[in-house]
């Protein structure tokens, strides 16, 4: 489902699209039982904030 302004649900929640504003050190970690949310996820966040 769409809104009116083009995003979706999981574009208010997609840590990739969050990042941005975040300043200083960021440690970042990811479990490997997930299976849900794989690694590459945790590498969006880095190529943000890059």
């Amino acid at each position: 489902m769409r809104h009116a302004n083009g995003t979706t649900h999981y574009d208010n929640q997609a840590d990739e699209l969050l990042a941005s504003p975040l300043q200083g050190h960021l440690m970042l970690t990811y479990g490997t039982m997930d299976h849900n949310v794989p690694p590459e996820n945790t590498l969006l966040v880095v190529r943000v904030r890059i």
